[in-house]
């Protein structure tokens, strides 16, 4: 089927290319620009919050279970950098 809509499948490894091909050029205009703020945000996978072992020596005096029960909380480890150019 021959519709503009409809793109060729392209693999994944040309996607990625493509991708970073773009973030590399807003890079580099971002660099040539003055008053530019750049932000990068950055997520990891989730924490299971508590007493949890697996099998490795803790110092302190815990009683950990054995199985991974329901988590007393989840921590989402995350951070934000800035730089900034040519601002005053």
């Amino acid at each position: 089927m021959s519709n503009s809509l409809y793109l060729p499948k392209m693999k994944s490894k040309h996607k990625t290319d493509a991708i970073f091909e773009n973030v590399h050029h807003a890079n580099q205009l971002a660099d040539e620009a003055d008053g530019v703020i750049r932000q990068s945000i950055d997520i990891k996978a989730n924490v299971f919050v508590g007493p949890f072992v697996r099998g490795r020596y803790n110092p302190c005096v815990v009683v950990g279970c054995d199985h991974d029960f329901a988590p007393a909380g989840v921590l989402k480890p995350s951070g934000i950098h800035s730089s900034y150019k040519g601002l005053k």
